[in-house]
C-alpha cells in the first residue's frame, strides 16, 4: 500500500480514528493537512470616458488604472490526510504469522471481517428468546443473560487473517462510517470482501496465574483478579492477539 498503489486504488474506508492518525502522521510529518487553498490573479483594466459637446470633443481623458484581484479557492481535504498516512508509511500487509509480531507494533493486516455489536444483542438476545425466535433453551439463554450481566459489552472487531489467524480488537462507534446498527441490519455480523486493518498488535495468550507479582495490595487485588476473569470469560481462548484499529478499509472494484 505504498505511493504507487495508494495513488492508482479507489479505497471505501469503513472505519477511522482521525485522532490516532493524526496522531501518527504529526509523527512523521511535519505537519498534518487540515486545508488546500489555490490562489489565481485577475486583473481589470479601466479608463475614463466624456462624451463631446460644442467645447469640447469626444474621447478619453485621464490615465488607464488597471486593477489586480487574488481569487482564493478553499477546498476540504477529506480523506487526504489519510492516503499521506498510507503513503508515508509504505507499508504493506503481513503475510507471517501473528506470533511473528511484536507487543506495541503497527501492523496492516489483510482477511476477512467480522463485526459484532455485543451492546445490541444484550438488550435484543433476551427479547428475541422469550418471542421463541431464537431456540434457545431455557439454561443456554440464562447462561447468555449472565454473560451479558458480568462481561462489559461494546463493538468488536473479528478479523480472519488470510494466514487462519483470528484477531480481535474494540471499535468505537462513532468512528465507523456506517452505522453499527445499519451494519447489524443489513449484513448480520460478517462484512462482505477482504479488508484491510491497520492498528497496534499485542499478544493476549498469556496467562497471568501469578497476578500477585503486580501487586500485594488488600483493594486492588480483587479488582486485578476480577478483571482477569472478564478477560478470560470474554475470550475463552479463541484469539492470540488484539488489535488497536486506526483504519479498516477495502479496495473498491471498478
Amino acid at each position: 500500500m505504498g505511493e504507487a498503489g495508494a495513488a492508482k486504488r479507489l479505497i471505501q474506508f469503513l472505519y477511522k480514528d482521525l485522532a490516532f492518525i493524526n496522531s501518527v502522521l504529526s509523527q512523521l510529518m511535519p505537519g498534518v493537512l487540515e486545508e488546500v487553498a489555490t490562489s489565481r490573479e485577475s486583473s481589470r483594466t479601466t479608463s475614463s470616458q466624456i462624451e463631446g459637446n460644442a467645447y469640447v470633443a469626444q474621447g478619453t481623458i485621464g490615465e488607464d488604472k488597471t486593477s489586480t484581484q487574488g481569487l482564493l479557492k478553499r477546498y476540504a481535504p477529506y480523506d487526504q490526510v489519510i492516503l499521506d498516512l498510507l503513503t508515508a508509511l509504505n507499508i504493506e500487509p503481513h503475510n507471517g504469522s501473528l506470533s511473528d509480531t511484536r507487543d506495541g507494533q503497527l501492523v496492516l493486516l489483510k482477511g476477512a471481517l467480522t463485526i459484532r455489536n455485543f451492546e445490541t444483542l444484550k438488550t435484543t438476545v433476551p427479547k428475541l428468546n422469550k418471542a421463541n425466535l431464537l431456540g434457545l433453551k431455557a439454561k443456554d439463554a440464562r447462561a447468555f443473560e449472565s454473560m451479558f450481566s458480568i462481561v462489559p459489552m461494546g463493538l468488536e472487531m473479528d478479523m480472519y487473517t488470510n494466514q487462519g489467524e483470528s484477531i480481535i480488537g474494540t471499535l468505537k462507534g462513532e468512528y465507523l462510517t456506517i452505522s453499527p446498527d445499519d451494519l447489524l441490519r443489513i449484513y448480520g455480523n460478517y462484512i462482505p470482501g477482504e479488508w484491510y486493518a491497520l492498528g497496534v498488535v499485542d499478544c493476549i495468550s498469556t496467562e497471568r496465574e501469578n497476578l500477585s507479582q503486580f501487586t500485594d495490595s488488600d483493594l486492588r487485588m480483587p479488582l486485578d483478579q476480577y478483571a482477569e476473569g472478564i478477560r478470560l470469560i470474554y475470550n475463552q481462548g479463541y484469539a492470540t492477539h488484539a488489535i488497536v484499529p486506526m483504519l479498516i478499509f477495502r479496495e473498491l472494484v471498478l
